[in-house]
């Protein structure tokens, strides 16, 4: 079976400075884990899962990624939107919706996060609850790091929290299927610089529209040190 999302927008426009103390060379998406840049490891992956057209958002020394992968990998065409300065993600994404066609459902993915969702069964579960938004959520115990998704009986996100204690929790694994663009421009904020997570997420609470689907699947975000001083060894099997 195929799946039917065949559009992912990856955003990669990001400083990383809390990375720069051991990667400051290159963009964070392009931090090398085993002889590969991390952001190959995510194109590697999503291809294997059936998208064939990727949206890179592109900021910080964005020639990096440019020149490495140029307008196609593997078969699979490339875009990239250039930020002239920094956006956020949310600002970002719009960027990348204003200047790209986008008429159909698609991903989006961080591309610091490395998440190995099953894309079919992601896309079974967005369709059977009609869903706008859908995130895929991973558990965690690091409330210091990640906030706390809670959920309805009917797989609703209807509120985020930061908890005290170190139970386990869903919490957002940057991977987001989305029913169509409409509902990033309806709801973004009106200013150039936002985020995606605090400006639209947040805002999207008390209107019903998000989803969270819990995946199993391997979970690792590179943004601080001591994670992605364990990246190769929690990503072997992928590289």
């Amino acid at each position: 079976m195929q799946p039917k999302t065949r559009v992912a927008v990856i955003l990669a426009g990001g400083l990383g400075t809390r990375l720069q103390s051991v990667v400051s060379d290159v963009p964070k998406p392009m931090a090398p884990v085993g002889n590969k840049p991390f952001l190959e490891l995510i194109l590697n992956y999503w291809i294997d899962q059936g998208i064939q057209r990727f949206i890179l958002s592109v900021g910080y020394k964005a020639e990096v990624i440019i020149n490495y992968f140029g307008p196609s990998y593997k078969g699979t065409s490339i875009e990239y939107i250039a930020e002239e300065k920094p956006l956020g993600t949310g600002g970002g994404l719009l960027k990348v919706i204003a200047e790209s066609e986008i008429n159909e459902q698609f991903l989006i993915i961080n591309g610091d996060t490395f998440f190995a969702v099953d894309l079919i069964a992601f896309e079974k579960f967005h369709h059977k609850k009609k869903s706008n938004w859908t995130l895929a959520l991973f558990s965690s115990t690091d409330n210091k790091r990640y906030m706390q998704f809670n959920v309805t009986s009917t797989s609703q996100i209807n509120s985020i929290t930061r908890e005290g204690n170190c139970k386990a929790f869903y919490s957002n694994g940057g991977i987001y299927l989305i029913k169509d663009k409409s509902i990033i421009i309806k709801n973004a904020p009106d200013k150039s610089y936002f985020s995606l997570e605090t400006d639209i997420i947040l805002n999207l609470l008390d209107k019903n529209l998000l989803y969270g689907f819990y995946v199993s699947g391997t979970f690792l975000d590179i943004g601080v040190p001591s994670d992605y001083k364990s990246s190769q060894s929690i990503l072997s099997k992928f590289l």
